[in-house]
């Protein structure tokens, strides 16, 4: 799973164990270590040597098979987006970010290419499995 922290910086973070508070994973950036993960409502919440350190879980656009449409993984309202129709994007760069419950999700672009079609914009209310943009390779 990937997680951001507050200042944008994105980790990978690898998780073992079962689906709990008692989860263990490693963190790869700037080496590996062990930590305790709990998950709630879109924030990770990770447990190092004492320390309590919280994310925000990125959540990639899920895309349709066989196709360049990118669809929401959740229900909520547009906040930003961060390109227009013609802008080439690198796989993993943010594309629009959704508020549900007062939390963020970042909508990164599945891979690279140029976005073709946005299907929806700033302030505009999605559901989820809507589609929210075309990207060709």
């Amino acid at each position: 799973m990937k997680i951001r922290d507050e200042r944008g910086r994105v980790y990978q973070v690898e998780e073992s164990g079962d689906v709990s508070i008692q989860d263990f994973g490693r963190w790869k950036r700037a080496g590996r270590y062990r930590f305790a993960i709990y998950r709630e409502r879109g924030k990770v919440y990770l447990f190092y040597r004492g320390m309590l350190k919280v994310f925000e879980r990125v959540v990639e656009g899920r895309q349709e098979e066989d196709s360049g449409t990118t669809i929401s993984p959740i229900t909520g309202r547009i906040t930003s987006v961060k390109v227009k129709e013609g802008d080439r994007v690198e796989k993993g760069q943010p594309i629009m970010t959704i508020e549900s419950m007062k939390m963020e999700t970042v909508i990164e672009a599945p891979h690279g290419g140029v976005v073709v079609r946005i299907y929806r914009g700033e302030g505009e209310l999605v559901s989820q499995g809507e589609k929210l943009f075309d990207i060709e390779e």
